[in-house]
């Protein structure tokens, strides 16, 4: 396939996705569950995600086939894992650069090269540009179900993106209702917090915002000039639309389209205009995530995260029993909140967290003559105790095991 007819193919798909409003980046999805595509598109047999174009051209083809099913192979790849392509199926072609050497010398042109030759050693640098053929793991029979999309706690992707803004090292500003990054005082503005229908939603339009924060001269330096309806300012937006798409799938903090629709005339304008860009708007965007480290966190992270939270929860409701067995309130009557239950963790069992609190705030215990605590307390602490050392060993074996022996220990960890 010509460059220019690939171009001008994927172009047309975005163009028709825009049209439609199913490009990816069109459709909002929650915080915490897949994309409406099913994630962004990955080979199974390298285990490497497809980048930029690429990644960009095959989320808009899983739409297109009704896909949730982000893997993507080719023919020989499949056959390779016992798959087989249907009859009838049609390929996806993406492309990919190889560096070589192009050599430069009075052979090339007729005349002695001279010192620059003998400078660049062994000849001049070159990218040449192929095209592959692949399949969606909907269109082959025969393939393993895709592997369990891993469940991140809620306080690890909030401080996931918390990281990534600490990274960037923008300052942001509280105030007003508008979200917007003023290039010349180099500062993300965002509402308040509480102005947002949630946290997910807070951390997402920051995270949108810290992409165009990349575009600062002393980072990405992309032109960030002119004003809301110039073509420019359309370009940066869907630079800025994709990589909120790809960051809100890799940490699976969801994504709002918002006011995407004040755009899409001019990016389809601008598609027509110049097929490439898409293309070009999708490496910025890739460029982007890399700018910033983001990457779906490793099944390691996600087995040790979710553990850890799992214990959290039991510890606050071991604690809550405790302090009704013993002191005859709930953490709710006594107006805890569990980030005021963990500050407490560090005294070791929850037993002695109870202690602890009660030393601080002067509360009596039960006396000897007190009556019994009920029998489903001391059932629900029994279970509780349980299902903790049941966490605690499924986490050292995730530990113990790394990588390689990863996906049984995070079956164990998330479901003890």
């Amino acid at each position: 396939m010509k460059r220019n007819d690939y171009d001008r193919e994927v172009a047309d798909r975005m163009i028709a996705a825009l049209e439609a409003g199913t490009a990816p980046w069109q459709r909002p999805w929650k915080a915490g569950t897949p994309s409406p595509s099913g994630g962004l598109p990955f080979n199974p047999t390298t285990g490497k995600a497809y980048r930029g174009g690429n990644s960009v051209n095959l989320v808009l083809r899983q739409i297109e086939l009704g896909s949730t099913d982000s893997r993507w192979l080719t023919y020989k790849q499949a056959t390779a894992l016992g798959g087989q392509v249907r009859k009838g199926e049609k390929s996806t072609s993406i492309e990919y650069w190889k560096k070589g050497l192009r050599k430069t010398s009075d052979e090339d042109t007729g005349e002695d090269a001279g010192d620059d030759a003998k400078a660049s050693a062994k000849g001049r640098p070159t990218l040449t540009v192929f095209h592959a053929r692949v399949f969606n793991a909907s269109q082959i029979d025969g393939l393993p179900p895709p592997p369990p999309r891993p469940e991140v706690p809620e306080a690890f992707r909030h401080a996931a993106v918390a990281d990534v803004l600490e990274r960037l090292g923008v300052p942001i500003r509280h105030g007003g209702n508008r979200a917007f990054y003023v290039q010349a005082l180099d500062h993300i503005q965002l509402p308040e917090q509480h102005q947002f229908v949630d946290a997910n939603a807070y951390f997402a339009v920051a995270l949108h915002e810290a992409g165009h924060a990349t575009g600062h001269p002393s980072r990405l330096n992309r032109n960030l000039g002119g004003g809301f309806g110039s073509e420019n300012y359309a370009r940066e937006e869907l630079r800025a639309e994709i990589f909120s798409m790809m960051a809100g799938e890799a940490l699976q903090i969801g994504h709002d389209p918002g006011q995407h629709h004040a755009y899409v005339a001019s990016w389809i304008e601008v598609l027509k205009k110049d097929p490439r860009e898409i293309y070009r708007a999708a490496s910025d965007a890739q460029k982007m995530m890399d700018f910033l480290g983001i990457e779906p966190p490793a099944p390691l992270q996600v087995a040790e995260a979710k553990a850890e939270a799992d214990q959290q929860a039991a510890f606050v409701r071991e604690f809550d029993l405790l302090l009704q067995r013993d002191y005859y309130m709930t953490i709710e009557d006594a107006g805890l909140a569990t980030s005021d239950v963990l500050r407490y963790r560090d005294a070791g069992s929850a037993t002695d967290a109870v202690r602890e609190y009660a030393d601080d705030y002067g509360l009596q215990a039960r006396g000897p003559l007190d009556p019994r605590p009920s029998p489903e307390i001391e059932q629900e602490l029994a279970t509780l105790r349980a299902q903790r050392d049941q966490l605690k060993s499924a986490l050292q074996g995730v530990l113990a095991a790394g990588e390689p022996e990863v996906e049984t220990h995070v079956r164990q960890a998330v479901k003890p």
